[in-house]
């Protein structure tokens, strides 16, 4: 999960994403099980509260998803 974390952050700034955006851009990257759960959180919270997640924010409800404790 780190890794990826590291890959998109290095992407984003490599495109001069503002931070602003940093979470729409990040969660166009999604497929399979994460672009499913992400479904459902945007579903859940709605399009804008989801989208005005800050890149921080979203790595973090991300890990309390996909990660065990002993990961985080």
């Amino acid at each position: 999960m780190f890794q990826w974390f590291d890959s998109v952050e290095v992407t984003l700034r490599q495109n001069g994403c503002p931070d602003n955006l940093r979470t729409l851009n990040a969660t166009g990257f999604f497929q399979s099980r994460a672009l499913d759960w992400w479904t459902a959180e945007r579903n859940k919270r709605g399009n804008d509260v989801a989208y005005e997640l800050t890149w921080e924010e979203l790595k973090s409800i991300m890990m309390d998803e996909f990660c065990l404790p002993h990961e985080r």
